[in-house]
């Protein structure tokens, strides 16, 4: 069995080490498991980037686009696959990724060997009529981003209200080093979070936002828009959202757990 290190490294011996043991939740102790996700994205190469594309929405298996070429992405883990620059999942719209004003969500994956070519990598995004990335007036939603454009190649959290009003929030590691870095965005909308490997990285205020985010257009995973551009050139690991911010103890756990299942 896997544990945590203090260090936030997974080791080979027994338990979980005190100083990283997660502290038990008071909500459902199921929080964490698919069946309590609105979108679990298992990532396999034979099902996840086909014309078979599944993945858990909305309590519901759905069908979505698969891959722009003839190829698929190796088999890392389970739940993980190397992409290269052509391979992506997009899920149809769904009214449980429809996110009005005061509802919480949280958006968690991993990444690693990230492969820095100077550009922006969209691992997550859901804009009003597949309008391209969060920020052009109208493209009210969210996404997530590797800024790969930015000085130390930050994470980036990134939402637009239907007033037309922004806010972004980025974390503070450079996510093409090496090692496979853990994630969970907690949006709370007076404020948002990114964990990083279980430990708070970056958190900001977001309360200016007053209106909806993104009530139509389709989820989109390692590329941003209908156009199919912002390509994710990296190894993923089973995105997931959730209709609910997670504690800091159940970040802790989901940590856990990811490199337990994974790895």
């Amino acid at each position: 069995m896997a544990r945590i290190s203090s260090a936030g490294r997974v080791t080979s011996s027994g338990r979980v080490a005190a100083s990283s043991r997660a502290t038990p939740s008071t909500r459902d102790p199921d929080i964490l498991k698919p069946s309590s996700a609105v979108l679990y994205a298992s990532l396999s190469s034979q099902t996840g980037f086909t014309t078979a594309n599944t993945g858990t929405l909305g309590s519901t298996l759905q069908l979505g686009d698969g891959v722009t070429g003839s190829t698929k992405p190796a088999q890392i883990s389970p739940n993980g696959v190397t992409l290269t620059g052509t391979e992506y999942m997009t899920y149809p719209d769904d009214g449980s990724l429809d996110f009005a004003n005061g509802v919480n969500f949280s958006i968690e994956f991993a990444v690693g060997q990230v492969v820095d070519g100077g550009t922006i990598l969209c691992v997550m995004q859901k804009v009003k009529d597949d309008g391209g990335l969060v920020g052009a007036s109208g493209n009210h939603g969210f996404d997530v981003l590797l800024r790969n454009d930015t000085a130390g190649n930050p994470l980036q959290f990134r939402c637009r209200d239907t007033n037309n009003t922004s806010a972004n929030l980025s974390g503070s590691v450079d996510m093409t080093t090496s090692g496979v870095k853990h994630v969970v965005i907690n949006m709370k909308w007076a404020t948002a979070e990114i964990y990083i490997n279980g430990i708070l990285n970056a958190s900001g205020s977001f309360a200016g936002l007053a209106g909806t985010l993104s009530t139509n257009g389709t989820l989109y995973i390692a590329t941003a828009g209908a156009s199919g551009f912002y390509f994710v050139t990296a190894n993923l690991y089973r995105p997931i959202i959730r209709r609910v911010a997670l504690t800091a103890s159940e970040v802790s756990l989901a940590y856990y757990n990811f490199f337990k299942d994974d790895f």
